[in-house]
């Protein structure tokens, strides 16, 4: 018997009642912070008491379903027996994060669709290491994975609006808020982006071996950048504040020029070392875009709605820039990694199995 399997609740213990106990405490807590939020009378007893027991029941049904989906999705990422069972005991202790949800009472709220967001992601990122502890071969097939690359990728596309909106708020602030400044700062950083999207086609096909170097290059250039940007911007404001409308718009883009610049260039450079190393490499290329896009758009309402809130401008372009940090070591290590497996699949995927496991499956 392994560590594993001594460690491990038997099935059908009290674990698996962590699920449906968490699924009535998140219903009935999120019915409670609705309620408190009314601004009309506040409600009778018997709605009360009705409303609670329908979200308490709803949110039981809800979270015994999920934990069905959620268990077969985790067992497809273990091959071992023994780290399945052991994720089949310890999975459900994960569903209690949603459990925070009743810090509403004490007053601390965030807005709209803000907390549910937060708790998901604890949530998934809970489930990464249980699968990550549980199995050791786990590791390279899941961080070696496309769906570990768009999660990457979702990261990039929400650094990218952050900056995007701050930088127009303090843009906005120094030069002028006015039909003809509205025009100017979007027009430059989309043109930025293109011209941007043009260069890294370019690098990716002069220097073909160096592509994981040039990614965590522009990640690495985009986040020091953010570090300094709204001083200088401010700075920047302050010298042309007397200037014309075409000065003021010469120097707005040659401050954004070059983290533009590196914005752009990112997803061909991603795209150019896909294809040297996949066949039919559209889906992989759709996804990557797809989540990027959508992790733009997670980020227009998060900049404004909560990371202004909390921390402000400066704040914002800070997180920004640790995203872009973060993102570009953790690429550029999957794309090392990718590389010295010598990866060539043709569903356009990375190899989901380290040689050894290759060798065990075609025994």
């Amino acid at each position: 018997m392994t560590a594993t399997e001594r460690h491990s609740p038997p099935p059908g213990s009290w674990s698996g009642l962590l699920a449906p106990l968490a699924g009535l405490g998140t219903g009935a807590f999120t019915q409670l912070n609705r309620l408190a939020e009314r601004i009309t009378p506040p409600p009778s007893r018997q709605e009360l008491w009705l409303t609670v027991a329908l979200g308490a029941v709803a949110g039981a049904v809800l979270f015994m379903l999920g934990q069905r989906l959620a268990r077969s999705l985790l067992e497809r990422l273990v091959t071992e027996e023994s780290a399945r069972a052991s994720v089949r005991a310890r999975h459900p202790a994960t569903w209690l994060v949603f459990l925070l949800t009743a810090v509403g009472a004490t007053g601390l709220r965030l807005p709209g669709p803000v907390m549910p967001l937060a708790l998901t992601f604890l949530f998934l990122m809970l489930n990464l290491v249980l699968v990550l502890r549980a199995e050791a071969a786990a590791r390279p097939r899941l961080l070696g994975s496309t769906g570990w690359l768009g999660f990457l990728f979702f990261l990039s596309g929400m650094a990218a609006l952050v900056y995007q909106v701050t930088w127009q708020r303090v843009l906005f602030a120094s030069f002028g808020v006015n039909i003809e400044s509205v025009t100017l700062v979007v027009t430059i950083f989309m043109f930025g982006l293109g011209v941007g999207s043009m260069l890294g086609g370019v690098l990716s096909k002069r220097y073909p071996d160096a592509l994981p170097r040039l990614f965590l290059l522009c990640e690495v250039v985009v986040g020091a950048f953010g570090i300094i940007s709204i001083p200088l911007i401010h700075a920047t404001g302050a010298l042309m504040v007397h200037s014309s409308l075409p000065v003021i718009a010469l120097a707005i883009s040659v401050l954004l020029a070059v983290p533009t610049l590196m914005m752009g260039a990112t997803l061909p450079i991603l795209v150019a070392y896909l294809n040297q190393h996949f066949q039919h490499v559209g889906r992989t290329v759709g996804l990557l875009y797809f989540v990027n896009t959508l992790g733009s758009a997670a980020s227009s309402y998060l900049t404004a709605s909560v990371l202004f809130v909390l921390g402000g401008q400066q704040s914002a372009v800070l997180c920004a820039a640790a995203l872009n940090l973060t993102v570009g070591a953790l690429v550029w290590r999957y794309m090392k990694a990718v590389s010295s497996r010598g990866g060539n699949s043709s569903h356009g995927a990375p190899p989901e199995l380290p040689a050894v496991e290759q060798q065990r499956a075609s025994a």
